[in-house]
């Protein structure tokens, strides 16, 4: 698993961490989490609520990051990128959050353990 992370990642700088099945748990915007819809719960997007986590594998770097989430799936890439592409932009807020790490900077890979391949979302 380590070797296919590799492949994916850029080499990690000097006194980089490297966490598995890292928990967390964070404050964000409602109108953040993807299953927010405004037509239904009207005003209360920008309340706050908790919204918990695990990242298989996460890189962070002092202005960098990179979440690594492992399936083992039969879907093909078009269809596993449009069921985890809202999970991973969450994983990608909540690292922000907590790292203080400029989202724009903070990469999320899906590596697809049964079929072999990566998808950058």
């Amino acid at each position: 698993m380590f070797a296919r992370f590799a492949e994916v990642s850029a080499r990690p700088a000097p006194g980089a961490q490297i966490l598995r099945e890292r928990n967390f748990l964070v404050a964000l915007p409602v109108k953040d989490v993807y299953f927010f819809d405004p037509s239904r719960y009207g005003k209360i997007g920008n309340e706050t609520t908790l919204f918990q986590g695990a990242a298989d594998l996460l890189l962070l770097e002092k202005d960098r990051a990179h979440i690594v989430d492992y399936k083992f799936s039969s879907r093909d890439e078009n269809s596993l990128r449009k069921k985890y592409t809202p999970q991973l932009e969450l994983y990608r807020k909540a690292v922000a959050k907590i790292s203080g790490i400029d989202e724009k900077n903070i990469r999320c890979t899906i590596l697809n353990l049964l079929r072999g391949y990566s998808l950058e979302i």
